[in-house]
Order: structure tokens, then sequence, then C-alpha cells
């Protein structure tokens, strides 16, 4: 069998897959590096999902892009996922964007646990291990194959 180069619509489950890997990944780590700071709190659990709330807030007020990423979210297309129809997945979609256009929660006084330096620094550790891992990933795919192209 001959090996031809991917074209973009061959590329976009190779995405997916990266995708997936680097928010499987990246849960992995905040479960072990994040959480356990909630879990000895005295309110951890309420605490934790008020703070998480507060940072996905932050994170977009903070940053340059985070209205471009609202914007992409609005305008990208659903697809059957893990067991859930497209119409289920934009109406969760939905949802998301409603709480984020609207913070039902008092941001000044959160997050508690987790200081902005901390998710910083995780969020920057944790991105330059996703790349070395989907280097390391890649090339060992490309020896296989012949080609030195990452597709993620």
């Amino acid at each position: 069998m001959e090996y031809s180069k991917p074209t973009e619509d061959r590329r976009k489950p190779i995405l997916g897959s990266c995708i997936i890997c680097s928010v499987v990944y990246t849960d992995r780590r905040w479960t072990f590096e994040i959480y356990p700071a909630y879990e000895a709190h005295p309110e951890g659990r309420s605490r934790y999902h008020r703070d998480v709330q507060a940072i996905e807030f932050m994170l977009l007020l903070e940053k340059a892009d985070g209205r471009a990423w609202l914007e992409k979210l609005k305008s990208g297309t659903a697809f059957e996922l893990g067991g859930l129809s497209a119409e289920e997945v934009y109406a969760y979609r939905q949802l998301k964007l409603d709480m984020l256009n609207a913070p039902p929660i008092d941001l000044q006084s959160l997050p508690t646990v987790l200081s902005p330096e901390e998710l910083n620094d995780f969020i920057r550790r944790t991105g330059l291990d996703l790349r070395q891992l989907f280097t390391e990933w890649t090339s060992r795919q490309a020896a296989a194959i012949g080609e030195r192209k990452n597709p993620c």
C-alpha cells in the first residue's frame, strides 16, 4: 500500500485525536496537581466549583483573544460526540455560551484556593509538556510512515 500525504479532510480526525489527548492529559494533571488543594480545604467541593467557574471567566476576560474564542465557539459546527447527538452538543454549547456571557458569580471574590500565578504556571507547563509529547509522538509516527510533519 502506497502512502499519500493526508488531505485537509483526512487531517480532521487526526486533529480531533490530538484535541482529545490534550483534554485527557490536562484533566489528569489538573486532578493530581490542582485538585488536592481543594480536597484539603474545609469547603473543598463547593469552593472548587465556584473557583473553576471564576477561572473560566478570568481567562476569557484576561486573555486578548478570549472574546475571539467565544466567537469561534458560536460559529463552530457540532458533530455527534461520545454518544451525544449534534443537537445535544449544540444545546450544551448554548448553555456554556450563556453562562460565559453572563457570569452567575461575583468574580472579585474568587478564586480562593488557586492563585492566578499558579493557574498561569499550570497552563504554561502543561502546554510545554503537551508540545513536547506531540513532537515525540509524531516523530515516532513519522519515522514509521516516512513523513516529518506534525498534524497537531
